[in-house]
């Protein structure tokens, strides 16, 4: 009796056993579609979309380059206003200074001779 209940608890654990490598059996299966699914349709996606960020990353390289050119060239129209406005204010203070006053006449004088004109 003893050894029956031994030998029912081996075809049991064979059993089971069998019943595990079935278990496995579809584990490997589903496991192998989903690399299938994996190599054919996500990595190529992964790549697409990899390739997609480095161009886009370029992209926005470029545009900040540009932004930072212009914030230069704004700059450099800034102060060439500045500069602009400066030397217009210096002329204008020499034209209302007294020795520009007192010169005009000879200015004038010159200006009616061409000889002295080409001297200039």
């Amino acid at each position: 009796m003893a050894q029956e209940t031994d030998g029912g608890g081996d075809q049991d654990l064979v059993d089971v056993l069998l019943q595990q490598d079935v278990v496995i059996a579809e584990a490997f299966a589903r496991n192998t579609e989903r690399e299938r699914y994996v190599d054919g349709w996500l990595v190529p996606t992964i790549a697409r979309r990899r390739a997609e960020f480095d161009r886009l990353n370029r992209k926005l390289e470029a545009l900040q380059s540009n932004q930072r050119r212009e914030r230069e060239i704004a700059d450099q129209i800034g102060q060439l206003r500045a500069d602009l406005q400066s030397a217009r204010a210096e002329s204008d203070a020499l034209r209302r200074s007294m020795s520009w006053r007192l010169t005009a006449p000879l200015r004038s004088l010159v200006a009616w001779f061409p000889r002295f004109r080409g001297r200039q």
